[in-house]
């Protein structure tokens, strides 16, 4: 754990607000009609009020949430879950609803103490005495899936949260899986739903599944972003992996403010609410865009990203600091995603719709047989409006908000009959919650222009990993493969370009021949480019080896600042001249390719 943000107990805060009650105690549960048509009673009296009595502005908001919020405890498990991602939807069912839902995070019915026990001494398989020299009975959070009591550490003392199952959560989320994925499977077989892909969703509600109920994971998952956090500026509370068992899991104890409850006195007492940050030394907007920007690095730099920054998730300390907690849901991008998730954003930022759309579409492979280059134009007239309203400050957040836009953009690819990747399902979970903080922090944030000052801060934090000289030998380590891997590559390209054009799948207009003349032309002027970057690292290799020529005094201010480049070994030429040879070979070879194709077009049947 070397290394690591050690918690200073002065980041404490004052506390925002008298503390709640004790938590409202679980009553036995006694099965008297099949799980089946449990669920369809709970539905039936839940989607009425979500459709129709859930409206902003209802007198009825509060008392709406109430039932909603109790029926979906009542079932428990998954619709709990459920019940937590409505509560972050204030726009669309109102503030006192919402207000009144999102107790399902923290206030959630709570099982009786001697089930606690039971459950870590099982786990533990000892007493609970030899591992904590003190246990509150009470649990001060309660949420879909567990309860969660302070205790102290025997050995250390420290002072730690113990996260432990709820006991019946196991059998209960395993029976409503079956059922949702029997549901899922149903409607996959329908043809005018295919496209959906709800085969991979069923893989993904799975894997969120198996996650929420082996708290070994979350253990993992804690102890390998805590490092990655830091550096973001962002505590996450440590962790003793070798205590954790499936039921139960011991972190160390933050005792911040929740974000939620910041959020909720700034709603109902917004001057005591300014009052505490003033003497927390808390600034809201800051503290919302370090949450944007640390979510971000997450997903586009790191190998891991919270995947449920819930308001109630999220802890505000004395200084500005952040704390987040509750690692049940974390996602792992691959690589591909990051780069390609990352064009796409990086072009919303320089407000390059046109690469924006072409990136978007990346993701929403396979392309199914639509118009493609109207498809885009659509895409772009939604980014530009999207664009205008986020200039416009004086609008509501909820309408300059990036879910705004990925709504509209959803709307249009459904339209289409095309479905992203279901992986992306945690990612807009995740931006979800974190819009609905943004809206009550900074509500007059650009997110286009934050997005382009990460990108900024971004491409400054590769050049230094880059400059690192162990990175530096797995970068040319990766290098040499690529590039024996490019003309392969080209010839696949091509074959593929014309079996879609075969298939059908894509209205393309121009033969394939004159796609392999343009390529072939961008790789002789790459070749040049690449004759002259050689000429130039041949003279500054005779300059730093031989001593000719010299530069040092001398008019011309490129000369100059060429002469003051570092010097290297001959190591480090040596590889540049292996790669400079790799790389002009693999030109050569993808030119010979693309030759044959212009010389022996493909033909056409039918």
């Amino acid at each position: 754990m070397g290394g690591m943000i050690a918690f200073d107990p002065q980041l404490a805060p004052t506390p925002l607000a008298p503390p709640d009650g004790p938590l409202p105690r679980a009553g036995e549960r006694r099965r008297r009609i099949p799980r089946g048509l449990e669920v369809f009673a709970g539905l039936l009296r839940v989607l009425p009020r979500l459709t129709g009595g859930a409206q902003p502005g209802d007198p009825m908001a509060a008392e709406n949430g109430r039932i909603v919020r109790e029926t979906l405890e009542g079932l428990g498990g998954f619709w709990m879950w459920i019940g937590e991602t409505l509560a972050i939807q204030e726009e669309a069912f109102g503030v006192d609803f919402c207000r009144e839902l999102a107790k399902i995070s923290t206030a959630s019915p709570v099982h009786p103490f001697e089930l606690i026990r039971k459950t870590i001494e099982e786990d533990r398989r000892e007493p609970l005495e030899t591992l904590f020299t003190s246990f509150e009975e009470a649990p001060f959070a309660a949420g879909a899936t567990a309860q969660i009591h302070r205790a102290v550490l025997r050995r250390g003392g420290w002072r730690v949260a113990v996260k432990v199952l709820r006991p019946d959560v196991d059998r209960t989320f395993r029976r409503d899986e079956r059922m949702v994925r029997a549901v899922l499977r149903r409607f996959a077989s329908m043809t005018r739903l295919r496209h959906l892909r709800l085969a991979d969703a069923i893989w993904e509600f799975d894997q969120q599944f198996k996650e929420s109920l082996d708290l070994r994971r979350e253990a993992a998952a804690l102890a390998n972003m805590r490092k990655e956090l830091s550096r973001h500026g962002v505590i996450a509370p440590r962790t003793w992996t070798r205590l954790a068992s499936r039921r139960v899991l011991i972190e160390e104890y933050i005792p911040g403010v929740r974000l939620s409850d910041y959020i909720r006195m700034a709603e109902t007492d917004p001057d005591r609410a300014r009052t505490w940050a003033h003497v927390n030394e808390v600034d809201p907007d800051r503290v919302g865009k370090r949450l944007l920007r640390s979510f971000l690095r997450q997903v586009l730099e790191d190998a891991h990203f919270h995947g449920d920054l819930n308001p109630a998730n999220v802890l505000l300390l004395r200084g500005g600091r952040l704390a987040v907690v509750d690692f049940g849901l974390v996602g792992r991008p691959s690589r591909e995603f990051q780069d390609v998730f990352g064009r796409y954003l990086r072009a919303l930022s320089m407000r390059d719709y046109h690469d924006a759309a072409h990136r978007l579409l990346v993701l929403a492979e396979p392309v199914p047989p639509v118009d493609i280059d109207k498809l885009k134009r659509h895409l772009i007239q939604v980014y530009r409006a999207w664009d205008f309203r986020t200039r416009t400050r004086e609008l509501p957040f909820t309408e300059r908000s990036y879910l705004a836009l990925t709504a509209e953009v959803a709307r249009t690819l459904t339209q289409a009959r095309f479905s992203l990747e279901w992986s992306m399902m945690r990612i807009d979970l995740a931006l979800l919650a974190i819009d609905s903080s943004l809206r009550h922090l900074c509500p007059r944030m650009d997110f286009l222009e934050e997005v382009d000052r990460f990108f900024r801060r971004h491409d400054v934090r590769i050049v230094r990993r880059s400059a690192d000289s162990k990175q530096l030998g797995r970068s040319l380590a990766q290098t040499f493969p690529i590039l024996e891997r490019i003309p392969q590559k080209m010839s696949d390209f091509i074959a593929d370009f014309e079996a879609m054009g075969a298939r059908g799948g894509l209205a393309f207009d121009a033969p394939v021949g004159k796609v392999a003349s343009v390529l072939a032309a961008l790789n002789w002027r790459l070749r040049i480019v690449l004759v002259v970057l050689g000429l130039c690292l041949l003279g500054i290799f005779a300059h730093q080896e031989l001593g000719v020529p010299s530069w040092e005094r001398t008019d011309s201010i490129l000369l100059e600042r060429v002469a003051r480049l570092p010097s290297l070994g001959l190591a480090e030429w040596s590889i540049i001249g292996v790669v400079y040879f790799l790389f002009h070979r693999s030109l050569v070879r993808v030119s010979r390719i693309l030759s044959r194709r212009i010389a022996h077009p493909p033909q056409r049947f039918g």
